[in-house]
């Protein structure tokens, strides 16, 4: 089975991508979603915990994932660690749901492919592009973050131009769904077709 890697920046249509493809029966694993499920509790949790200080807990003492956010996109050695902690097990639970699908491909939803420079997950890497002022616009409306926090994530990750340079396949995301929509169901006919 091919593993593809979707990438994008923040806001680019990863997620939206995902969900076509799943709609048409291509299996998805999410990167950002085994890490949710990681911190939700456990030893990983705690480790997170420990290092942060218990600030970075909620009133119902769950993570404070906006605090986080804010915290390792303002502080380099912070994500550093934090990266170190998450793609080892990442990597590990991937590998895990991966047995359990017969397809053609996977895709495997990696939104720090290139900054983390993890192509060696991956077979094939698809790169979401859109402009950034879009980006900010869907960043906004999502997760009602202000400019200065947003510009410091998009500051933070690769530029459109890096990950382009790895990108086996492009999807334009800055026209409208149907346009995309369109671009999935294409890409998607090809890949389905290999063994």
């Amino acid at each position: 089975m091919l593993r593809i890697g979707l990438t994008g920046g923040i806001g680019s249509g990863k997620s939206t991508v995902s969900q076509m493809l799943a709609t048409l029966g291509v299996p998805v694993i999410d990167c950002d979603e085994i890490a949710r499920t990681l911190l939700n509790s456990g030893p990983t949790f705690t480790a997170v915990i420990d290092h942060f200080g218990s600030s970075f807990l909620t009133d119902k003492q769950h993570l404070n994932r906006n605090l986080l956010k804010t915290r390792i996109f303002q502080n380099p050695n912070d994500k550093a660690w934090l990266e170190q902690l998450l793609h080892p097990l990442i990597k590990a639970e991937i590998e895990i749901q991966l047995c359990r699908y017969h397809s053609p491909y996977c895709l495997i939803e990696i939104p720090l492919l290139v900054e983390a420079q993890l192509q060696s997950w991956v077979d094939k890497i698809w790169v979401i592009s859109s402009e950034p002022h879009r980006q900010i616009t869907r960043i906004k409306k999502r997760d009602h973050l202000n400019k200065k926090i947003i510009d410091q994530i998009l500051s933070s990750q690769a530029s459109n131009e890096q990950r382009l340079k790895f990108a086996d396949e492009i999807l334009e995301n800055n026209g409208d769904l149907p346009e995309l929509h369109q671009a999935v169901i294409r890409l998607h006919g090809r890949y389905s077709h290999l063994k």
